[in-house]
């Protein structure tokens, strides 16, 4: 398999992922006790939806599509998906570390920052 392939696959995953997990987050409100401390709200999480759901995983489906078509446009599409995983992860990493809570937030943003950021710099 191809790197090209292999970035567009992940994409594709990573969309999938995020939006199954968005809807389980939204349907399933005993979900989204692992992925927030006791400190803040559930409207802390829930407003990352409206951040999550456009730029990671819409976006990772778009850069999906645009990587398999060899497009130009893949490149600043790649980062944007990456720098939105990044910020979300560091918010998680500040969470637990300073309520020592929502490891599990931790856990998932780690994998979606570190397969964003490897399909971007495979991207350019």
């Amino acid at each position: 398999m191809t790197t090209k392939r292999l970035v567009s696959t992940y994409c594709l995953a990573q969309a999938v992922a995020g939006g199954l997990w968005w809807w389980l987050v939204l349907a399933r409100p005993e979900v989204r006790e692992a992925f927030w401390s006791d400190s803040i709200t559930e409207s802390v999480l829930l407003s990352f939806a409206f951040a999550d759901i456009p730029l990671l995983v819409i976006g990772s489906a778009i850069l999906s599509h645009l990587v398999a078509r060899g497009s130009k446009r893949a490149v600043p599409v790649a980062w944007i998906v990456a720098g939105s995983a990044v910020y979300a992860g560091l918010f998680c990493v500040g969470q637990l570390v300073t309520t020592g809570e929502a490891v599990a937030a931790v856990v998932a943003m780690g994998f979606a920052v570190i397969g964003s950021v490897w399909a971007a710099v495979n991207t350019a």
